[in-house]
């Protein structure tokens, strides 16, 4: 079972599949909640303004293979791919590609570079010989798009997400905060109340970078498509910028893209990815996703069985060097009521044997703030609601807890204890500090 295996969100990519195949799986995943007995987030993956490679008829090799110097032909009019010949889904690709323009498929493992333009047809000649197959990406890193934020699909997907429930929604290719604003009126007009995430793919999105994080509710760094856009030795200095910010935002950010790559085929990652994964945890990553590893990989549990134990070993050195992490990255130095408590709560634990931190909260809100401290104690997010529980899987070292009283109540403190006695958190003589509205109490158990 993936969440017993530590799995805390999701992904539903809706770049491939039917919205009625999503819904299936969307239902097994609440089914397995139930059954583990404990929440788990949903995210849905919004393809964005993705070129992608119509169908293409399967050859040698699973698809079209291309040599060094051999010509590719893309089509305006849709067709099936067969014999150098493809069409795509972006109806402008034959106006906006230009003689000279570098077009790069399956994140630019297979390279061309546009030798001439005819009307409805773009020819190529191949730079990297590779296979390229049915729906694969294309980035075309030279040209000026006209293509819009939010496809016909896209909206779709959006009210769909509405109507099932969705806890995050990422939207591709963001490149102003713009397009996240009007998302955000989208989900509004639909009803839902779902976190919007924005996936930091194209350059020009970081000139814009601390507008976009304002505007979303945390980012992703997908470091497949950014990869491909610019230059490929800049991408880790980029990834360490955008954690930083998101840190001191108190904004989740998910690392994306190759994790544990090599995990697609093999039964072990290289030492490399491992790294990767360190990292990335070091740099302050609240997410890690993986991606075809799980998607279409062959050693699915491995692969989620690698990355827990990744994740165990790095928190642990961490924790062991009691570093101040938080006031390194600048978390602790705003003058703002959740950050107040959380510092004085995260200098209380400091200072004193604390063995569990509960924050009390309806709307996720405090705990997320609380997740950037790295609290060497446990952090446990209590609510009585199930959307807010959900959200709480991507704060990274809090553990949601669904309670079934009111957060109002007198005896709240005497439910918290007894839910956590309930849970086997802790037990007499263990010391908790208990946080709600902005205050922050202290009690030992069973005293």
């Amino acid at each position: 079972m993936l969440v017993g295996r530590g799995v805390d969100v999701f992904r539903l990519n809706f770049s491939h599949g039917s919205l009625d195949e999503h819904g299936e799986v969307y239902e097994r995943i609440r089914v397995t909640e139930k059954q583990a007995g404990r929440s788990v987030a949903v995210l849905g993956d919004l393809c964005g303004p993705k070129i992608r490679l119509d169908e293409i008829y399967d050859e040698a090799d699973g698809g079209m293979r291309f040599e060094v110097g051999d010509t590719l032909e893309i089509y305006r009019e849709e067709r099936v791919g067969g014999g150098g010949k493809v069409s795509t889904n972006y109806d402008q690709f034959t106006d906006e590609v230009e003689v000279g323009h570098r077009v790069l498929i399956d994140d630019g493992l297979v390279r061309f570079i546009a030798t001439g333009r005819e009307e409805g047809v773009v020819r190529c000649r191949c730079t990297a010989a590779g296979v390229i197959r049915t729906r694969k990406g294309i980035n075309l890193p030279d040209s000026r798009l006209t293509v819009g934020t939010l496809t016909e699909h896209d909206k779709r997907c959006v009210e769909w997400a509405a109507g099932v429930g969705l806890d995050y929604l990422a939207l591709s290719f963001v490149r102003r905060a713009e397009e996240l604003r009007l998302l955000r009126q989208r989900l509004t007009e639909v009803g839902s109340r779902a976190h919007l995430i924005a996936k930091i793919e194209k350059p020009e999105a970081l000139k814009e970078i601390e507008e976009i994080i304002d505007a979303s509710n945390g980012l992703m760094v997908a470091r497949g498509d950014l990869g491909v856009e610019m230059d490929l030795a800049r991408v880790p200095m980029i990834q360490k910028k955008i954690i930083r910010k998101c840190r001191e935002s108190r904004k989740p950010v998910i690392v994306a893209t190759q994790m544990l790559q090599s995990m697609i085929e093999s039964a072990t990652p290289t030492r490399a990815e491992v790294s990767d994964v360190s990292n990335a945890i070091f740099d302050g990553a609240d997410g890690l996703m993986l991606s075809g590893e799980t998607a279409v990989g062959m050693h699915v549990k491995r692969a989620i069985g690698m990355m827990e134990h990744i994740v165990r070993e790095t928190e642990e050195y961490l924790h062991t060097e009691k570093r101040e992490r938080a006031r390194e990255l600048g978390v602790l130095d705003r003058v703002e009521p959740s950050v107040v408590i959380a510092r004085s709560a995260w200098q209380y634990c400091r200072d004193m044997p604390v063995d569990l931190v509960v924050v009390c909260s309806r709307t996720a809100n405090t705990p997320r703030v609380f997740s950037k401290l790295r609290f060497g104690s446990r952090v446990v997010g209590m609510s009585d609601d199930v959307v807010a529980i959900r959200r709480m899987n991507l704060y990274y070292g809090v553990i949601p807890v669904l309670v079934d009283f009111s957060l109002d109540d007198d005896g709240l403190v005497e439910n918290v204890v007894g839910v956590l006695k309930g849970l086997e958190m802790v037990k007499d003589g263990n010391r908790i500090v208990v946080i709600r509205d902005e205050t922050l109490t202290f009690h030992k158990v069973g005293a």
